[in-house]
């Protein structure tokens, strides 16, 4: 829908480029067109008002005029009236009646030079009262279009809030026609650091981290998105720079507002010359310093602690950038395994002597190039066997015949396979796997890999009883995996407790938890279990995080004590089902 478009898209970047007229315009029409009645009930609304008030509106800038008159200041008075989108959006923003918007109708006045826009202001506050906390100073800290103004609010007779705008003439016409309409006026040229420019350079910058066209228009939509002034902060770098941020920023965006190569390696950070953690939120007046180091990388936990879409665009594509890194080692691993099923003990090189046979492979499958081939099969849109099962039938023509004995070995064992190829699995790579629920394997334990096309790679104990049944029917799906030396991620398992009754149960199992550094996400209690002549023994179920098997075994031993008659850690599926 072209004004679903308009509102979402085309309007927010006209107001972003700073065209003010346009920006209402196309606001007013898109939204009468999608909502005619409420258009209409709206605009009468407004009329009436606008007659209500039309003879006050007249008297406040007559007092306006000649309060700077007699201070020797020369001003230009007129009214703005806020437009029916803005009314309406501001109606349901923040759940208000029409009898409830206060600025409906507003003043501006346009002053000769910057020191006169503070001289008149304090005028303003010194013949109505000013309304605290809606003063907002956008002529120190414009906006990242160029918007330049000073705004209160303040009361005049019989309790009439009215909010008056000051700004120069030079603001004034940036402010409604744009910064371009500026330079055209003054005949002067932009100059490399054009706050106009910053917003299409934001644009820029997600259609080069985008992956589709549908990312790129929710990511543009979102960049787009226009918030008030309380949900921004104004931050300082250590030379002074002010840089504009959106309420709940962290360092991370801040360092990607700089530059993105700063983003991509943040190591450390500071505000106002104090040590921080990555995730704390800015404040105004904060200066931040951020250190690099050309080794950190984007990590996909920051997802969930930026606020920018800049930030969180980059680190997506980082993240792809390394899923299809690890996608195209996992697919060279299945083919690897599907091949020596067949009977091939090697997954053909690349080099000229095999061309003829990567040429047919690529013709069939329809692929530009092999490693776009191995990615299919590494994020399960390709089947091995169906390319093992090709290879081989290529080979076989070129005169290389398949190894019956290693076919019937590899057939018949899984831990061939699993003794051939390995899968490291890293800090980086641990978001694209998933944990398995039948066995919840933590760091410590002897692991494998289960490879389901179309779910991807899941993680379980060596000794679980369902991959102990299932890999003799699909071999090709188990993948050996080691833990890397610098694996450090939090795994969630459950513990069931068989305890005795008392008041107070949960809390004290919790705190006892609690206490060795290991967070509690569920907890509940069952049912009583059994009952002996003076006791009563009730089933506690806790949902745990751990770093490790150590840890879980510290865990366990500080739960033990005489009313603790038995402890599971990681139950069998039945009763892992009773926890979820």
């Amino acid at each position: 829908n072209i004004c679903v478009e308009t509102l979402d898209i085309y309007a927010p970047l006209a107001y972003r480029l700073g065209l003010n007229m346009a920006y209402r315009e196309l606001q007013n029409l898109a939204w009468k067109a999608l909502f005619p009645w409420r258009f209409q009930v709206l605009t009468k609304a407004v009329n009436n008002i606008r007659q209500r008030y039309a003879g006050l509106i007249h008297t406040i800038e007559m007092q306006v005029q000649n309060a700077c008159s007699a201070e020797g200041l020369e001003v230009k008075t007129f009214g703005r009236e806020k437009s029916i989108y803005s009314i309406y959006s501001k109606m349901v923003g923040r759940n208000l009646t029409f009898a409830q918007i206060n600025d409906v109708y507003g003043m501006r006045i346009l002053v000769k030079s910057h020191i006169d826009c503070y001289t008149t202001l304090g005028l303003l506050h010194r013949i109505y009262k000013p309304l605290p906390g809606l003063f907002k100073d956008y002529t120190a800290n414009p906006k990242p279009n160029g918007y330049q103004s000073l705004h209160t609010t303040v009361v005049v007779s019989s309790g009439f809030r009215i909010e008056i705008q000051i700004r120069t003439e030079d603001m004034h016409l940036v402010a409604e026609s744009g910064a371009a309409a500026h330079w055209i006026y003054k005949n002067q040229n932009p100059g490399p650091n054009m706050a106009t420019f910053k917003p299409i350079r934001s644009l820029m910058e997600i259609q080069e981290v985008t992956q589709d066209s549908g990312e790129f228009w929710l990511a543009t939509k979102a960049d787009l998105d226009i918030d008030d002034a309380a949900d921004t902060v104004y931050v300082f770098t250590p030379r002074g720079k002010i840089v504009e941020l959106p309420f709940g920023s962290t360092p991370i965006d801040f360092a990607y507002a700089i530059h993105r190569d700063m983003g991509s390696h943040v190591a450390a950070a500071k505000i106002n010359n104090e040590p921080v953690l990555l995730n704390a939120k800015l404040n105004n007046g904060d200066v931040v310093e951020i250190e690099t180091d050309p080794l950190a990388c984007p990590q996909s936990s920051w997802l969930k602690i930026v606020a920018t879409t800049r930030a969180r665009q980059n680190i997506k594509s980082y993240i792809n950038s390394l899923n299809q890194k690890e996608a195209r080692n996992l697919g060279v691993i299945l083919l690897s395994q599907a091949l020596r099923a067949e009977g091939i003990r090697d997954l053909p090189d690349f080099y000229d002597a095999n061309l003829p046979l990567w040429q047919e492979l690529l013709q069939m499958s329809h692929r530009k190039s092999m490693p776009d081939i191995l990615l299919g099969i590494g994020l399960g849109h390709e089947s091995s066997l169906h390319y093992a099962k090709h290879i081989v039938t290529i080979l076989s023509r070129l005169g290389v015949a398949p190894d019956t004995w290693l076919m019937h070995k590899a057939r018949a064992t899984w831990e061939h396979n699993m003794a051939t190829e390995s899968f490291m699995i890293t800090n980086e790579n641990f978001h694209t796997l998933q944990p398995a629920k039948c066995c919840y394997p933590i760091l410590g334990d002897r692991v494998v890999c289960q490879f389901i096309r179309g779910q991807g790679l899941f993680i379980h104990n060596y000794q679980c009883k369902i991959i102990q049944n299932a890999q003799k029917k699909h071999p090709e799906q188990y993948i050996s995996s080691l833990w890397d030396d610098d694996f450090v991620q939090e795994f969630k398992i459950p513990l069931v407790l068989e305890v005795k009754e008392a008041p107070g149960v949960l809390s004290f199992f919790t705190n006892q938890v609690n206490h060795c550094e290991s967070e509690v996400y569920t907890a509940s209690r069952d049912e009583l279990v059994f009952q002996s002549s003076k006791e009563k023994f009730i089933q506690v179920k806790l949902m745990i995080g751990v770093y490790n098997l150590e840890h879980l075994q510290k865990v366990i031993k500080n739960l033990q004590s005489p009313n603790v008659k038995n402890i599971v850690a990681r139950p069998e599926e039945d009763a892992i089902n009773e926890v979820h």
